[in-house]
Order: structure tokens, then sequence, then C-alpha cells
């Protein structure tokens, strides 16, 4: 009955004399067993023997139930893993990519037989960096993803920008709204960015219209846009390496505090799915604890109220010091009416 995007919806049934296990796809009944032994008591905190909790007993006793249910997202991963670990706290899913992407679907030959598709930059073409409203390049990225989608298809494909912030300075400038983003002291490039990935997605989904594609909002484009609508094949992937990650999204009396809800709110009221790609370190320093328990308490509900269905969240090998943050955002976006404090005190 829990039908679900990838087969992951899954039944539980107890009755007096038999137990019955079934999902959807191979996943959906593995998440399902997972269920049996998590309501045996089976914990797997953090990679290898030593996260792993099992109760010793004489006798193992369920409830009489009929559950039929499916995770809270479509997607939820960390980093850092094996396989395993994370069979057991149930990731996985439907992957959504967003890896900084865009450009690489024009070879550099492209670049040399169109020079004018090079982006301005510091008022010279740049080596790398595209004009992304010019429809020739549209079209050209639109081409290459569907070449390689008929050569090797796949669920999704990412149309993320490469990282940094060089981005041309003549043409496509008429295509930003005017909104300027506090946390990087510049207008915001989401307007443009949304204009051209918006012609690339109506190219490519005439001929796969169930694809998803993946676009991180990150850096100088983090901000929604403000004057054009979002194709519904493409996932806003909020990345808020700009705002703050050490307190919760409604705290108070702090910079980029209750701005990065309201990213949250405004993304979400746009889309009917967003992804998010939250940061389980500290970038001022990677080794310095950090359990963010009172931040993904409350920021990860508030992201999937939002319609966030992909939690993909940069993590390390650091368990030993954000391991608090990283259990909590696998069992939340699993299911997502847990209480964050009885998670952690579990744990504790």
């Amino acid at each position: 009955e829990a039908k679900m995007l990838g087969g992951q919806g899954w039944r539980l049934v107890v009755t007096g004399k038999n137990i019955g296990i079934m999902g959807e796809s191979s996943i959906g009944t593995s998440y399902a067993i997972y269920e049996v032994l998590h309501r045996l008591g089976c914990r797997w905190f953090m990679p290898s023997e030593m996260g792993e909790c099992i109760p010793e007993t004489t006798r193992l006793t369920l409830p009489h139930m009929d559950i039929s249910s499916a995770p809270a997202t479509l997607y939820r991963d960390i980093w850092y893993g094996d396989a395993d670990f994370r069979r057991r706290n149930r990731q996985g899913g439907v992957k959504l990519e967003n890896r900084h992407a865009l450009e690489f679907f024009i070879s550099d030959e492209q670049r040399e037989q169109h020079p004018d598709w090079r982006a301005i930059v510091g008022g010279k073409p740049h080596f790398h960096s595209l004009k992304w409203t010019n429809p020739e390049v549209q079209k050209a990225i639109a081409k290459s993803i569907i070449v390689k989608l008929d050569e090797d298809p796949k669920a999704s494909i990412s149309i993320a920008p490469r990282d940094g912030m060089a981005w041309d300075e003549s043409v496509d400038t008429e295509f930003d709204a005017g909104d300027f983003d506090e946390t990087n002291n510049r207008i915001s490039k989401t307007d443009r960015l949304i204009y051209s990935c918006n012609a690339i997605a109506e190219m490519v989904c005439e001929r796969y219209p169930n694809l998803l594609l993946g676009l991180s909002v990150y850096a100088d484009y983090t901000r929604p846009p403000v004057r054009e609508k979002i194709h519904p094949n493409i996932i806003p992937v909020i990345a808020p390496i700009t705002y703050n990650r050490h307190r919760p999204m409604t705290a108070e009396g702090h910079p980029a505090g209750k701005s990065l809800l309201n990213l949250v709110e405004s993304w979400g009221s746009r889309v009917n799915q967003l992804g998010y790609y939250a940061y389980a370190y500290n970038l001022g320093e990677v080794t310095a604890p950090f359990p963010m328990i009172q931040k993904w308490s409350t920021d990860l509900p508030i992201i999937l109220e939002n319609h966030g269905k992909f939690w993909m969240p940069e993590t390390m090998a650091n368990f030993e010091y954000a391991m608090p943050a990283i259990y909590l955002g696998m069992r939340l976006s699993w299911k997502s009416d847990e209480d964050p404090g009885e998670i952690i005190s579990e744990m504790m």
C-alpha cells in the first residue's frame, strides 16, 4: 500500500503465530527486516563493531501489528560508512546527482570552436566558465546530456555549475533579478542559472520525462529565484556553505540565523521536492567536537516540512566528534516524527 519511488515501501505484519515481512522491492524488504531488528533493540551508531549495540536475550517478542510504511525521504545518505552500516541504518533510496557538472558537458574542443560561448571574467574569456544564457550553449549541454543518457541510462543527472564564483560579466548579467546576497556581498546569480537550466531541462526531459535533474543552490546562487519559475524535473539542493552551521536556523541573535530558515521556506514554497546538502563538520576547525544536537534536532524537521525529500549531508570519517549529528540525520530522514531528544538519550 505504501507505494514509493524506488520501491522503498514496505509492510510488516505480526500475528499470534507468524511474522510477515514484505517490500515493493528487495530494498523495501530489507527496510522491513531492519524495522523488526530496530524494534528488538538493535542499533548501529557508527561503522565497525565499536558502534554496534545488539541486545542479548533468551526470548524475542513483538506486539501484534500490521504496518505499511515508507521512508520520510526519497534519498538519504552520508559520505562515509561501509555498505553494511548504510543498509542497517536504511540509507540509500533514489539517488539524486548534484555534483559540480554543468560546464563539463561542453568539451575543450567545443570551447575552441565557439569562443563566444566562454564567459567573460575579469575582462577576458574564462578557460572553463560559460555564458549560461547563450541558447547555443544550452542546446549543446542538452545534446551532451541526451547522448550520455542514450549510452548509459540513469535516473538522475546533475546540472549544478562548477565550484567557485567566476561567472560571465557580460550578457548573462542582463538575466539577473537584482537580488542581493548578503552572505556573499554580491548580486545573486540564481535567476540567470534557473533561466538557463529550465531551457536545458525542457529539451532533455522531452526525451527523458522522468529524469531528476539535481541542481546545487550554493555560493552566490543560494538564494531562491525572484523572477524565474523552476522546471518540475529540476530538484534544487540547498548547500548552505555561507550560512551559520553551529546553531539552529530558528535561533535569535546570530548572523545568518533566520535568513537560513527563510531560505528553506522560500525554496520549499517553489518546488515539490527539495534536497538539502548539510555540512557535518566545522569548516574553521574540522577536528573540533561538533555534535550539532540542537541544530539538527531543530533544522531537519523544518527541512522535511518544506518538501525536503533528499537528505545528503557532506560528512567526513568523523564519528568520534560528530556521531550525534550523523546518527540524528540518519534516523530523522528515515522517520520524521521520531523525537530527537529520545534518539540522543538512547545513544548516550
